[in-house]
């Protein structure tokens, strides 16, 4: 894991050079799905201490896209995401966590088809070049907690999401970056979050699980 404190201050991600990829499973686990998101706009605001640090982001539900025509139309349609009521994807942080193992995760809330449901950012790699923040992060996701329950079996319940993100300061920065994680961990983002047993059998599409 790469992790280095950024100044404190203010950054806005520039979508052009982000992205939001996701995993999951169909057709009773037996098929593997992989798709994208589109990133429309997002801001971290670093904090002294890290933990009081926040995340705001908004992804369009329309930008769903798995190179599956029909299959795409139908998340977007109001079976699932109901993208034309519901546009906006957004995710707003609570806090950053240091845990016993030292990796950092960014806990907040996702709102989907207007139903809110806890998230959690699990962080990998943060780095800091140019004064612009480069990280990464993975999240899963559980759509029936966002009452999006159709299709119960042939799809799977759990996406785990694969983000990227680089960052550019809008704020003067008030201290220059801490690269010695041992002594003051870096707060970062991540590629890598682990799943409990039960997701992992939620990600294979059990039918009994769904």
């Amino acid at each position: 894991m790469s992790v280095q404190l950024p100044p404190a201050g203010t950054y806005q991600v520039d979508p052009a050079r982000s992205s939001i990829t996701f995993t999951t499973r169909h057709l009773f686990g037996l098929g593997r799905v992989n798709g994208t998101f589109t990133l429309e706009s997002a801001s971290i605001s670093v904090a002294e201490p890290v933990p009081g640090s926040a995340v705001h982001a908004v992804v369009a539900a329309g930008s769903f896209h798995t190179g599956a025509a029909r299959r795409d139309d139908h998340v977007r349609s109001p079976a699932f995401l109901d993208a034309d009521r519901h546009p906006a994807i957004r995710f707003e942080s609570s806090g950053a966590v240091r845990g016993d193992d030292g990796i950092w995760t960014v806990e907040g809330s996702l709102t989907v088809r207007g139903h809110r449901a806890p998230l959690r950012l699990t962080i990998d790699s943060l780095t800091v070049r140019d004064g612009s923040l480069r990280l990464s992060a993975q999240a899963t996701v559980d759509r029936h907690r966002h009452g999006l329950t159709a299709a119960r079996g042939m799809a799977a319940r759990r996406l785990r999401l694969s983000l990227t993100a680089t960052a550019h300061p809008t704020t003067s920065p008030t201290a220059g970056p801490i690269t010695n994680a041992t002594t003051r961990p870096a707060l970062s983002t991540a590629t890598r979050a682990v799943a409990p047993a039960e997701e992992e059998r939620d990600l294979l599409m059990s039918p009994k699980s769904q």
